[in-house]
């Protein structure tokens, strides 16, 4: 006896189920520099912010300015792999006020590497394993000094890129999870190894 619409038992979602992101999210830290526009469509004086994660759908990055849900601003990130100083539009989608402490230990706790649904966020816990086997750091050169929060967390959707240069994004993401596997990999087997 067929099925009555054709669809396979394999293929069928089961009912509630839903893809929470169509694109891997992958954290990176890195520089970014941002610009709001007037009224006019004019660009502003460029701003800087620290990127958090970045994705071929989107991007997170910390701001000391509050944004707008809604508002389109162009985004420069000058050292992505594969790609020097990509530079798109983005709309603004959520800002969240957080204060940061510097004596907290870096990386999220855990209640924050699951995702709502209660399955863990492996970006997250690759990074915080990450951080873990790397062990205590040495002392790092003098960098720009971050003035204390609070700090503004800005979502924003990357939703006018071209299928090309969704393409390039990807790759480049897809390079940055490389080199941290392969980061991990080398920290586990010298850390067995020591």
């Amino acid at each position: 006896m067929q099925e009555k619409h054709g669809s396979s038992r394999l293929t069928d979602k089961p009912k509630g189920a839903q893809q929470k992101r169509r694109f891997v999210r992958v954290p990176f830290t890195g520089q970014l520099t941002y610009q709001q526009m007037n009224p006019q469509g004019e660009l502003l004086v460029p701003c800087k912010g620290r990127l958090l994660d970045i994705s071929g759908g989107g991007l997170c990055f910390r701001s000391l300015q509050p944004l707008v849900p809604g508002e389109p601003i162009q985004v420069t990130i000058p050292d992505l792999p594969l790609l020097e100083g990509f530079q798109t539009f983005a709309t603004v989608r959520r800002c969240v006020i957080e204060m940061c402490d510097e004596t907290d230990e870096p990386g999220l706790p855990p209640d924050k590497m699951v995702h709502e649904d209660g399955s863990p966020d492996f970006n997250q816990l690759f990074s915080r394993l990450e951080e873990l086997l790397e062990g205590p750091k040495p002392p790092q050169p003098e960098a720009e000094a971050e003035p204390a929060g609070p700090y503004y967390q800005i979502a924003c959707n990357l939703d006018i890129l071209t299928p090309k240069e969704r393409d390039s994004l990807v790759a480049s993401i897809f390079e940055l999870q490389r080199h941290s596997i392969q980061k991990i990999n080398h920290l586990a087997r010298h850390q067995l190894a020591g």
